[in-house]
């Protein structure tokens, strides 16, 4: 069955192969039936680490232990159902689980007003580099041309203020910002007009 799913396991490379199998066995905790019944090997193993982890951490997936409980496998959908479905028919069930009912995903072209608080620039930035690397498997990517960065007092006595970058924080973001889309070289941060200062972006200029 496993040749007759994954025929390319006659011509892939062994080390992949393994690779995928052991983390499925180790990682999800599944043994060789439940991989030969899908079509697993046909995948990346950055598309089999995506799904699973995707599911692990919004608690859908839960491991099962075989050595205690054979049947302990049923908690969670079947491999096939997790590897070999379509991103959006995934993303359709995995969401129906977690909201309670079916939602309906078109064809996302981009996302738009992420907002992430954070304690400290330190900390927003990696943040913003743990979202970069978790939409990369979607397809997704960070744009920085529209990123603000903004300072919150007491909400209630305060008024939102712009964050305006130390030469240090801008070498962090800098640091960021190579290899991005926009390819590499030096870029000069430049901060909004003040008499617009309810509307001050950063924004970047490349020399």
């Amino acid at each position: 069955m496993m040749v007759q799913n994954n025929p390319s396991v006659l011509t892939d490379d062994w080390d992949d192969i393994n690779a995928k199998i052991m983390y499925i066995h180790q990682e999800m905790g599944l043994e060789q039936p439940h991989i030969a019944a899908c079509k697993c090997m046909r995948r990346s193993l950055l598309h089999i680490k995506t799904r699973h982890l995707f599911l692990l951490r919004a608690g859908l997936y839960k491991t099962p232990n075989l050595y205690r409980d054979k049947q302990s496998y049923r908690r969670n959908a079947s491999l096939s159902d997790i590897l070999d479905t379509t991103d959006k028919r995934f993303s359709n069930r995995a969401i129906s689980f977690m909201v309670g009912f079916p939602p309906k995903i078109t064809d996302l072209v981009f996302a738009d007003d992420a907002v992430i608080f954070a304690e400290s620039l330190e900390v927003l930035v990696t943040a913003i580099e743990a979202l970069r690397e978790e939409a990369k498997p979607l397809g997704f990517e960070v744009s920085w041309l529209k990123t603000k960065v903004q300072v919150f007092g007491d909400l209630l006595d305060e008024t939102v203020q712009v964050a305006r970058m130390t030469d240090m924080e801008y070498e962090v973001f800098k640091a960021m910002m190579a290899g991005e889309e926009h390819g590499s070289g030096d870029y000069e941060a430049h901060e909004a007009d003040e008499s617009d200062e309810e509307d001050a972006k950063l924004s970047y200029k490349r020399h």
